[in-house]
């Protein structure tokens, strides 16, 4: 059974972070080595939350243990979430080199720093230090689209702005998600250096949180699980989180329970060429 490490943020109640980062990673086949970066009763934009950082020597042992236990049971891939404080970043950042110094670990980087319409919702120097320390040592990375903006300081308002502002990114494989693709529909947008795709839904209002940490565990889940090439798992993981962004509507939390093993069955979404669907001529992106 592969073995992943996941780095990120927990909540006792809910599907953000850990939380849906380990049952979708589990309902693929993978054990998960889960390390939390923060504890809160729940997700921080609910009216009520508790909870705490963890303090950063508490969080380098938990990490520095975790890394020691690779030598008898290495990791298949790593991926990383939200992180408290820059402090945070750069002990992840040191585990996933030393991690990667001994066997090629495919590394996901989920840059966790904001959204729209609200903006950063971490301090700008955790978002610093995503980028300049776990970016430039990421194999895939899944920014929503106004972290990409955040990160390359480029716009990011149409699929032909996003592929231009992953070309920026110090990453070979960037899914974009989120981005707005006409009237009524995001695309999640695939930039690498072989070949581009979009993947794109119908825009729905007051979906729960949850639903990047849920799509980046999906996509690297299909990838290592299954091998399957990165525009395919990108087409498998975009069908699933819809299926279950659909079963949640309505709720404060994405309905993972009992719906998960349905969506995960679910047609994968049509793939259209980035060419077509941005207007550019096509062409390989520059490699980085």
């Amino acid at each position: 059974m592969p073995r992943i490490l996941a780095i990120s943020s927990y909540v006792a109640s809910g599907h953000v972070g850990l939380a849906a980062i380990v049952p979708a990673l589990q309902a693929l086949g993978h054990d998960v080595a889960a390390v939390p970066t923060i504890v809160l009763s729940r997700h921080p934009g609910h009216r009520a939350s508790a909870g705490a950082p963890l303090a950063p020597d508490q969080f380098q042992a938990l990490v520095d243990q975790i890394v020691e236990s690779a030598a008898d049971e290495p990791f298949a891939a790593i991926i990383t979430g939200y992180m408290p404080s820059a402090r945070h970043v750069e002990i992840a950042a040191m585990a996933v080199a030393e991690l990667q110094r001994f066997k090629t670990t495919p590394f996901l980087c989920d840059p966790i720093i904001g959204d729209a319409p609200k903006g950063l919702y971490v301090d700008q120097s955790v978002a610093a230090s995503m980028r300049d320390l776990l970016l430039p040592i990421a194999d895939f990375a899944t920014p929503n689209a106004f972290e990409l903006s955040w990160l390359t300081q480029q716009p990011t308002a149409t699929v032909e702005e996003a592929l231009r502002a992953a070309e920026e990114l110090p990453v070979s494989e960037v899914v974009a998600t989120s981005v707005p693709h006409g009237s009524g529909r995001i695309a999640n947008v695939l930039a690498n250096t072989f070949e581009s795709c979009v993947c794109d839904v119908p825009l729905l209002q007051s979906v729960p949180h949850g639903t990047g940490d849920l799509f980046s565990a999906l996509l690297l889940g299909h990838l290592i699980s299954n091998g399957k090439p990165l525009p395919d798992a990108l087409a498998c993981a975009t069908a699933a989180t819809r299926a279950i962004i659909e079963a949640s509507l309505g709720r404060s939390e994405l309905a993972l329970v009992g719906n998960l093993a349905n969506a995960l069955a679910a047609e994968p979404a049509p793939i259209q060429p980035a060419a077509e669907a941005s207007g550019r001529q096509p062409g390989k992106l520059t490699q980085h």
